[in-house]
């Protein structure tokens, strides 16, 4: 079978999109690894014991995000998250309003310093989207990337990791020559895309899902949610949560990546969960992140947790969907006691239940003394990265700030 992402529009008919650009086959992706594990069969007995790579691509993968400043814990916990996604859907805003002058696009020299330079809005998108592809690809993690608006002679979607039959990295050319098209969409008609994905997520059997299994949506955008008559406003904010609800209960992680200075389209997502209220959803019943660019998200996490130096390892982390509760609360509030053990065991990957750790770290509520020793050799360990806030390298953590905040209170000396 071609790559289910090209077939011929005849095949795929839909009456809102673009005729290159056919619904998602959701199920062929989710089967795909299955596929991939036949083809390896003949010196395996169990198909269970049946590695999705091997031991010199998984070798490969983290040296790759060793160089990328990664720890080798957090370079693990990535590994696995994705493994856990059976597919992720990139929905692109490549609309005029992307050529605004007010993006950041990050780049990082051989000693991880990280310079935040100005640049277009597309040009933020593409840095960022070029990572991720490139990292679906080692992976070898099937992604559908969809632009909302079709590029003159170039396909409306394209696959990463998505087909037996095109080789990953003529997928990541193809990207890479959509990506260099200046974007000259009208407007931002999301929400029939997102109607689309949605009801192609609908149809995947539940059995295909599983106890670990996942999969994520990431819209990438710098507008409000629009329909395909190119209007905003109530009825289309209510529309636009209507379909996100759809998605209640399921195993689908829903990533907003925001591309924009603009405070009032930033604040309109950022309080997306209470709107979920208007159309009766309980917040926590669509699991949904809305993300900023990686300084603003530095900015926010260091406003609650400042102990942290959120270095940008950790913001890919999240701009690829990820299955830890404890990552999406950074930027909203202080960890507890209990998170703060569970994120530095995801940080340095001290898993207990698992080989590279072989006793869980002390609690810090009750043996904070102990609890600090053991992440001060941790953070010894982990190296130093960029600090956007401080605007210099840093260790990972604070240990002073994490005592001030996590530590006994200070006896209080009396005198009488």
């Amino acid at each position: 079978m071609a790559n289910y992402l090209e077939n011929e529009f005849e095949k795929h008919p839909s009456e809102h999109l673009d005729p290159s650009c056919p619904p998602l086959d959701l199920v062929w992706m989710f089967t795909l690894e299955e596929k991939r594990k036949l083809d390896r069969s003949s010196h395996f007995i169990n198909k269970e014991d049946i590695p999705r790579r091997s031991i010199v691509e998984d070798n490969r993968i983290i040296d790759y995000l060793r160089s990328q400043g990664f720890t080798i814990g957090l370079a693990r916990t990535l590994i696995a998250n994705t493994d856990a996604f059976a597919a992720r859907i990139w929905l692109i805003n490549n609309s005029k309003s992307m050529n605004c002058a007010d993006g950041h696009r990050v780049v990082q020299d051989a000693r991880h310093k990280i310079t935040n330079v100005s640049c277009t809005r597309w040009e933020e998108v593409s840095s960022t989207l070029f990572w991720h592809a490139n990292f679906a690809a080692l992976m070898k993690a099937p992604s559908a990337i969809r632009m909302v608006h079709g590029a003159m002679g170039h396909p409306q979607q394209l696959g990463v990791a998505s087909s037996e039959e095109v080789d990953i990295q003529s997928e990541i050319r193809r990207l890479s020559s959509l990506m260099q098209q200046t974007p000259a969409g009208s407007g931002c008609e999301m929400l029939p895309h997102l109607r689309e994905i949605v009801d192609s997520c609908l149809k995947i059997p539940v059995e295909l899902f599983g106890e670990d299994r996942f999969m994520a949506i990431i819209f990438v955008t710098d507008r409000l949610p629009i329909d395909e008559n190119g209007s905003e406003g109530e009825h289309v904010t209510k529309e636009f949560l209507e379909t996100l609800n759809m998605l209640s209960g399921l195993p689908i992680w829903v990533v907003i990546r925001l591309s924009t200075d603009d405070q009032h389209i930033v604040d309109f997502y950022n309080k997306l969960d209470d709107q979920m209220a208007y159309v009766k959803v309980e917040s926590g019943q669509v699991h949904l992140d809305v993300l900023d660019d990686f300084v603003s998200e530095a900015e926010a996490v260091n406003n609650h947790n400042p102990w942290l130096n959120y270095a940008y390892p950790l913001h890919l982390c999240r701009e690829s969907a990820v299955n830890f509760p404890v990552f999406d609360v950074l930027n909203d509030r202080p960890l507890s006691h209990d998170e703060l053990v569970d994120f530095i065991n995801l940080l340095f990957y001290r898993n207990p239940a698992g080989v590279w750790a072989a006793q869980p770290l002390p609690n810090p509520l009750t043996h904070y003394a102990q609890f600090r020793a053991e992440v001060l050799e941790l953070v010894k360990k982990g190296g130093s990265l960029y600090n956007p806030i401080k605007r210099r390298v840093q260790p990972w953590i604070d240990m002073r700030l994490m005592d001030k905040i996590y530590g006994p209170p200070k006896k209080s000396c009396v005198i009488l």
